[in-house]
């Protein structure tokens, strides 16, 4: 019913939505981040995935304009921010942390990443969601 008659609360310019594009894309790499052990954005971050979640829910809300995706997105952002604080007041802090980082990503790996995205914003998104983040 939010999308036969939204309620728009605001007016989206396009170029929101190219920053849009750029910050879930920061925030798949957060995500991913999250998953993978080891590594230099987990070591220096700490908490990838809450970061990833943030920067993906700021993404949708200023590209979305209306009161149903706005308490959706904001409801996530919110939840983000609160659990970030929660984890960072909880963590203890280490006197002396191990490097994390052992190297840089293989090439290969950096394009089937790419190729996951690409897919996931021009094909999954449309068809999994019902809408095309880039048209």
């Amino acid at each position: 019913m939010a999308r036969q008659q939204p309620v728009v609360l605001w007016p989206t310019p396009t170029w929101l939505r190219h920053l849009a594009s750029l910050l879930t894309l920061v925030s798949f790499v957060l995500v991913a981040a999250a998953y993978v052990p080891a590594n230099g954005i987990k070591a220096r971050l700490r908490h990838p995935m809450v970061l990833g979640v943030k920067a993906w829910a700021l993404a949708h809300l200023i590209a979305n304009n209306t009161l149903a995706e706005m308490l959706l997105f904001g409801s996530f952002l919110v939840w983000a921010v609160f659990s970030y604080r929660a984890a960072k007041a909880t963590r203890p802090r280490r006197r002396h942390q191990r490097r994390a980082w052992h190297g840089l990503t293989h090439a290969g790996h950096r394009r089937r990443r790419h190729r996951r995205w690409a897919g996931f914003t021009f094909w999954a998104h449309a068809a999994l969601i019902g809408v095309r983040p880039l048209a």
